[in-house]
């Protein structure tokens, strides 16, 4: 007797195994097959037709289902011919279905088999087992290991870039076509990129090698001849020298938060924040000389600076509105470029001369206005405890009467009176308005009215009090009007300017 199965089953699945027989004169058969109940649950049992060709029969048990035991991992059948009919030839005493529940090697072991001839004569008979492999999901990634490029590893992606057979997460040179893997040196770099690495600073010379992005996880050194030079590595103020490999000599680290502020209307408005994300930052250098300067730094010609000058550094918001850059030490504007929908503007502020190894914390402001409008803000910071003003860089125009909000972030007690003092022909709602912050947010907000004005920025005037110290502080609130307003009012932009000796109006398209 013989077991027909397939060599290989899969976990979860079913497959069918058939007892068979190759012999005469067989008027009946008995036999038990054990299996391993941990890798194999058997479903179904079927009577073959070796017999039944032969004439009528009857199975023990004699309800054939019953013949089947996965708790002891066994199933026994027994089938005879009634009357005096024998079988002769070959053919299937059963059919079997099992389901896999495991991967392993699972045994089928036919023993304690019984075959008679129709005088109750034992026949001899050549008993045959079989092994079946079943194959799993080890790393459970919803891949078949037979079929898994990276069948010890979770990658239900099964990225292969370089297509060698083996998965991304599991490639020692994920992009260079490598399926025999070899590692020499055993260090979980294949050979057909691992890197020069002539100084022993576990980096190497990637732009040597040859073989594009070879260098998985130590490429990239910028001075393979210099142990103290790799990337990463810390940097080394007044030595000229990139000893992170970053593109920048004697670097400090900027570090930018872009908030949106939205408040309300009133004198007293609300005031929520939230992170500006995925927006555009560039450092420009503004140093004496430089493009920025020759245009003039101020936010007038932030847009001018972002579309005309080449950038030091760049960096995208992430989902926090923060993100950070090292940059040469210099002299810098940082400048954002913030969308909404149609509209954009660049907040900007300044980062000053940043020194190598120093670590600056700069924002970028923009505000929306109850009437739906964005304007780029500035801000001042006090510290003690720690209080941030926060106003518009500039008001645009577009109507008679516009708004000017304020917002405050303090860490601790702080009190605020603002004073307004609108150029000639502006009228403010109210002459000054103060606010209580106390480890929260608090806005306050004035109208101004144009009744004939002179367009020039509004100054303010800040005073201040935290644990009982007063202190005064000045701003200026630039001054921007729409195109239409300035059509309507018959004002010249470029004459406007001229006047004055300063770029003070702003028009915009």
């Amino acid at each position: 007797m013989n077991i027909e199965s397939p060599s290989t089953a899969f976990v979860n699945y079913t497959f069918t195994v058939n007892i068979t027989a190759s012999a005469c004169s067989i008027a009946g058969i008995e036999f038990r097959l054990s299996f391993n109940n941990t890798l194999l649950n058997a479903v179904k049992v079927e009577e073959g037709q070796f017999l039944k060709d032969a004439g009528s029969t009857l199975t023990i048990p004699s309800n054939i289902t019953q013949s089947i035991n996965n708790t002891a991992g066994e199933i026994r059948l027994g089938s005879a011919l009634i009357g005096s009919a024998t079988a002769c030839g070959n053919g299937t005493i059963a059919s079997i279905t099992f389901k896999a529940v495991s991967p392993g090697n699972a045994t089928l072991d036919l023993h304690d088999v019984i075959v008679v001839d129709n005088n109750f004569d034992i026949v001899n008979i050549t008993l045959y087992d079989a092994i079946v492999v079943i194959e799993g999901d080890a790393d459970g990634d919803g891949i078949m290991d037979y079929v898994d490029n990276c069948p010890g590893i979770y990658n239900p992606d099964q990225n292969d870039t370089d297509s060698d057979g083996v998965g991304d997460s599991c490639d020692n040179c994920p992009f260079v076509y490598n399926p025999d893997q070899n590692d020499t040196s055993g260090n979980g770099i294949g050979d057909a990129c691992e890197c020069i690495d002539l100084d022993d600073d576990g980096y190497g010379l990637c732009p040597n090698c040859g073989i594009q992005n070879n260098c998985t996880h130590d490429g990239n050194d910028c001075d393979d001849n210099d142990s103290l030079t790799y990337p990463d590595a810390p940097e080394t103020c007044s030595n000229n020298k990139d000893d992170d490999c970053d593109g920048q000599t004697d670097e400090g680290y900027l570090t930018l938060e872009a908030d949106l502020h939205i408040v309300g209307s009133g004198n007293h408005p609300g005031s929520t924040k939230e992170p500006i994300t995925g927006m555009e930052v560039k450092v420009f250098n503004k140093s004496e000389g430089s493009c920025a300067h020759n245009i003039g730094v101020s936010w007038q010609h932030y847009e001018d600076i972002w579309n005309n000058c080449t950038e030091q550094r760049s960096c995208i918001t992430n989902s926090s509105g923060m993100c950070r850059m090292d940059v040469s030490n210099g002299d810098y504007i940082v400048i954002g470029k913030y969308v909404e929908n149609s509209i954009i503007i660049y907040p900007g502020v300044s980062a000053g001369a940043l020194a190598c190894n120093e670590e600056m914390y700069k924002y970028l402001q923009v505000i929306k206005k109850a009437n739906g409008e964005f304007v780029p803000a500035k801000y001042t910071k006090k510290n003690g405890s720690v209080l941030l003003i926060i106003e518009p860089e500039y008001i645009l125009w577009d109507n008679q009467t516009e708004l000017y909000p304020f917002v405050f972030e303090s860490l601790g007690d702080w009190n605020v009176t603002v004073m307004v003092s609108p150029p000639e022909g502006f009228v403010a709602d109210h002459d000054n308005l103060s606010e209580e912050v106390n480890t929260e947010v608090e806005a306050v907000q004035f109208y101004i009215t144009d009744i004939g004005s002179d367009w020039v920025p509004t100054e303010m005037t800040y005073e201040i009090t935290h644990n009982g110290k007063k202190e005064e502080m000045k701003t200026k609130i630039g001054v921007a009007m729409s195109k239409e307003l300035a059509e309507k009012k018959g004002l010249d932009e470029k004459e406007e300017r001229e006047k004055r000796g300063f770029k003070e109006l702003k028009v915009f398209e």
